[in-house]
């Protein structure tokens, strides 16, 4: 009997273990489930270059804080403030269809006149 009172204690510890593991994100792991990439456009290269700010499409359930972790993570860089704005969903028509678009949500990060982001 004292066999099966070792196997149980072995796999409770196995599963205690585990969801230890499993309850800890990853570093890279955090970065990747909040910013989804980069938005690259005219607007967003202009903040980039005049006002030292930079847009990336994050997570729909990302908050100010995990945005800011989460480029502290990826790039090593501390930011200043981050901005978020929802992007809503629109109705379209296209060949005689209509649809609706994704919508989304995306952060505006801004960062100190020293630091930089390679955003290739």
């Amino acid at each position: 009997m004292a066999i099966f009172g070792d196997k149980k204690k072995k796999t409770e510890a196995k599963k205690e273990m585990t969801s230890v593991v499993s309850s800890v994100p990853s570093a890279s792991g955090v970065a990747s489930s909040v910013l989804i990439r980069p938005r690259i456009t005219e607007k967003a290269t202009d903040l980039g270059t005049i006002s030292n700010a930079y847009v990336f499409n994050v997570d729909e359930n990302a908050t100010k804080r995990s945005i800011a972790k989460a480029v502290e993570v990826a790039y090593k860089v501390r930011p200043v403030k981050v901005a978020v704005v929802a992007i809503p969903r629109k109705q379209i028509v296209v060949r005689g269809k209509r649809g609706v678009t994704g919508g989304g949500k995306k952060a505006y990060v801004y960062l100190k006149k020293e630091d930089k982001l390679e955003i290739v």
